[in-house]
């Protein structure tokens, strides 16, 4: 009986291990980025990311990463992402769209008005508002509002000539 139990315990973990190996954070977020933002990319890695966070929860995270493109086009269904998901239940959707970006939500403000001491911060952020004036490139977000007034977003921008996205999260 004693050995029954133990191959079934080597059985188990050996599923968990396959488990585990299908399921690395790498895979996991490329299956963000394809099934819940609706991109045909495999992110690559990490070009630059500056995180603040409060007690609160409230916070700040600017993130760029590399990724390649997949065969087929960049966003092969834009009238349907990005999904909504767990994190981001209940809160406002803006589907891909090309840029140039006009703000006529105040979907940006939070990041335009943020306090920025960090010099390098404020280069990366002053490229991104280049690249959503700028035609060629693609854009979404979630939100979160209270009448005309947006406190939380999430924004999505994809650099198309430098394989690079975009992530900026603003949690007041």
């Amino acid at each position: 009986m004693g050995m029954v139990l133990l191959k079934g315990n080597k059985v188990i973990c050996i599923c968990l291990l396959i488990l585990l190996e299908c399921c690395s954070p790498k895979e996991v977020k490329n299956n963000f980025y394809n099934k819940t933002l609706g991109l045909n990319i495999k992110v690559e890695g990490k070009g630059y990311v500056y995180v603040e966070e409060s007690a609160k929860n409230e916070g700040f995270s600017f993130k760029i990463l590399k990724y390649e493109p997949l065969k087929g086009s960049l966003i092969p269904n834009s009238k349907f992402y990005p999904m909504p998901y767990k994190l981001r239940q209940g809160w406002g959707v803006m589907n891909w769209k090309s840029t140039p970006f006009i703000d006529t939500k105040g979907a940006l403000d939070l990041l335009f008005k943020y306090s920025v001491g960090d010099e390098q911060l404020k280069s990366q952020i002053s490229t991104f508002k280049k690249l959503i004036e700028s035609k060629g490139n693609y854009f979404a977000y979630y939100y979160r509002n209270e009448g005309d007034y947006i406190y939380s977003v999430e924004f999505y921008l994809l650099d198309v000539s430098n394989n690079q996205i975009y992530i900026i999260e603003v949690e007041t």
